[in-house]
């Protein structure tokens, strides 16, 4: 059986596991949706519009050039 609840709360969040640990066949799999900034990064990295450095010293001078 599966059962999916949207926009639960850490309070029913921890009930939940309380009744999972009840039950030793049951499992527990919790999906967090992606922020909005994480889905605008994933574009950015799709589209090319991101910089890569080779090692943190030249990012730091591209940071110190900006």
């Amino acid at each position: 059986m599966l059962i999916t609840i949207e926009n639960a709360d850490k309070k029913l969040l921890d009930v939940i596991k309380s009744i999972i640990k009840l039950t030793p066949n049951a499992n527990l799999k919790i999906e967090k949706e992606p922020t909005n900034e994480l889905l605008e990064a994933i574009e950015e990295v799709k589209n090319g519009k991101v910089e890569s450095f080779k090692d943190f010293e030249t990012y730091k001078k591209a940071m110190e050039d900006k």
